[in-house]
């Protein structure tokens, strides 16, 4: 009878443990779907969101990782164009020749380009991760 208590017992907590990590891989899929659907505009704060999603199994967390080091660039890059498209619209006409705030707007563009490349190259890994979570975790 106390085998048959201890099999019950254990297959109640790994089960436990698998809707934790179920609930963990939802937050986190869709906390990167939020991101991937959003207006370029809302993708730095939900960049930030993702690296908010709470994880305590291994393959999320590193999914996380993976996904925030794409979304996270991608929306630092994403603020500072915007930055300088309206630096270009409101301000660049009015600039005297060789003012030194168009270089550190072409010099912030450059960074946003950077940033960018950085966060398209690593978002393979982060789409890789995504999918991987969706199938252990029977998401979608």
């Amino acid at each position: 009878m106390r085998h048959v208590v201890f099999v019950v017992s254990l297959a109640i907590a790994l089960g436990a443990c698998d809707q934790a990590g179920r609930k963990e891989a939802s937050e986190l899929d869709r906390a990167v779907s939020a991101y991937r659907e959003a207006e370029n505009n809302r993708k730095p704060e939900l960049a930030l969101r993702i690296a908010q999603v709470p994880c305590e199994k291994k393959d999320i967390c590193d999914a996380r990782t993976a996904c925030v080091t794409s979304a996270k660039p991608t929306g630092e890059g994403l603020s500072k164009k915007h930055l300088v498209e309206a630096f270009m619209a409101n301000d660049f006409p009015k600039l005297q020749p060789g003012d030194p705030k168009a270089i550190e707007m072409l010099l912030e563009l450059d960074a946003a380009e950077k940033l960018l490349v950085q966060g398209r190259d690593t978002l393979p890994a982060c789409d890789e991760a995504m999918r991987q979570i969706r199938k252990a975790y029977s998401l979608r």
